[in-house]
């Protein structure tokens, strides 16, 4: 058997829990879950044929399936905490950490909704799998990409449940687990690296656009070109890009001296007063279901003051935008952006545009095209990050 035990520690708060929601947990089953999802982005749409020959299922041979028992023994031990003084956010770290957190009117501030498990908090991962080349080169590979790319728990997709490897024994010389990268710059090629190690003689970058989340020649990956003090400056910083993006174009609340690039706000607007939609938000490229809530309507008591956009098979559709906060070896931290871009939703199904509450009566409903990335592409653009962009082998 191989066995590994990783010291592991949270860059970033962890919302996880098991059946009790009032109680934080860093479950075995949920870290295994994550490692699915990333061994499917590292292997890409030959999974799929793959998996037609039941016996070559990479997959269910690493983490079990119906039929076959996983080969991979997970554990979590030895936690330790700090102490846990998380109580108000701002409205940067709110927005992203929209569900478990909300803002609180009394304080004017953004709480937690449910417990979390607090930065810097540690824990050891403990594996083992059998002596099997391949089985231990994908799940030291699945494991690699969470821990760089994305991260534990809810809104991991937007910078919370951010994780790293401390240190791994026995000590792995072929791939990169624990960051000694300093700046932002040497934290590219730290990625570079890794991804060349991972990926070896199949580069994603010949592979089309997939079917679900996966690297191809369509994925970027950006590392921001700064430093913060805390993982609070780095999330409120990209908080902040989102923040304003989504303010863009002609809305009451735009920020003086942005561009006006887009016109969401007017489009759906006149679809809750008319019911008439040519085309779908373009920031619904952003994930599934895409809601408006209009408070000025409701004020005025003008009904309906709410929209949604979700596909009309599929509700939800995950955003393949993902941020993941990276603590480098001086302490400070910086951000990671990855675009995995696949088929949005299946090529003939529709957005289903609602305006309204269900059962009301003034509810309207139209079926839409899907958009098109253009608002990704754009938001990326915006960022400034092309000059650390980490090119796929």
């Amino acid at each position: 058997m191989s066995s590994y035990t990783f010291k592991m520690e949270v860059v970033t708060p962890l919302f996880l829990s098991g059946a009790d929601q009032t109680q934080a947990e860093l479950r075995a089953p949920s870290i295994k879950g994550a490692l699915r999802f990333w061994f499917r982005a590292m292997m890409g749409d030959s999974l799929l044929s793959l998996k037609a020959k039941e016996d070559d299922d990479p997959e269910s041979r690493l983490f079990g399936s119906t039929s076959h028992r996983s080969a991979i023994a997970i554990s979590v031990g030895n936690l330790f905490e700090p102490t846990n003084n998380l109580s108000d956010f701002s409205q940067e770290i709110g927005y992203l950490g929209y569900g478990p957190l909300a803002y609180d009117k009394t304080s004017k501030k953004f709480k937690r909704t449910r417990p979390c498990w607090a930065p810097t908090t540690e824990f050891t991962l403990m594996a083992q799998l059998p002596d099997d080349g391949i089985l231990n080169r994908d799940f030291l590979g699945s494991l690699w990409l969470l821990c760089n790319f994305g991260g534990l728990g809810s809104r991991s997709r937007r910078g919370l449940g951010s994780i790293q490897v401390k240190s791994c024994d026995p000590p792995i010389s072929t791939l990169p687990m624990n960051i000694t990268a300093r700046t932002p710059q040497e934290l590219r090629n730290h990625l570079q690296k890794g991804l060349t190690t991972i990926f070896g003689n199949t580069p994603p970058s010949l592979r089309p656009l997939p079917t679900f989340s996966a690297f191809s020649k369509e994925t970027r990956i950006y590392v921001y070109p700064e430093e913060f003090p805390t993982w609070q400056k780095a999330l409120e910083t990209i908080g902040r890009k989102m923040i304003d993006y989504r303010l863009r174009g002609p809305h009451p609340k735009r920020p003086t001296g942005t561009q006006n690039v887009g016109s969401d706000y007017l489009s759906v607007k006149g679809f809750l007063d008319s019911g008439n939609l040519v085309a779908p938000p373009s920031r619904a490229a952003f994930g599934l279901p895409h809601n408006y809530f209009f408070s000025s309507r409701k004020r005025n008591n003008q009904p309906p003051w709410e929209a949604s956009f979700e596909g009309k098979d599929h509700d939800r559709r995950a955003s393949p935008l993902m941020i993941h906060i990276t603590k480098l070896s001086n302490g400070k931290f910086t951000l990671v952006i990855t675009y995995l871009k696949a088929v949005f939703l299946p090529k003939d199904e529709k957005l289903r545009a609602i305006a309204g509450r269900k059962n009301a009566r003034d509810r309207k409903e139209r079926s839409i095209d899907q958009p098109s990335d253009k608002a990704i592409t754009d938001f990326l653009s915006l960022l400034g990050v092309d000059k650390l962009e980490v090119k796929l082998p």
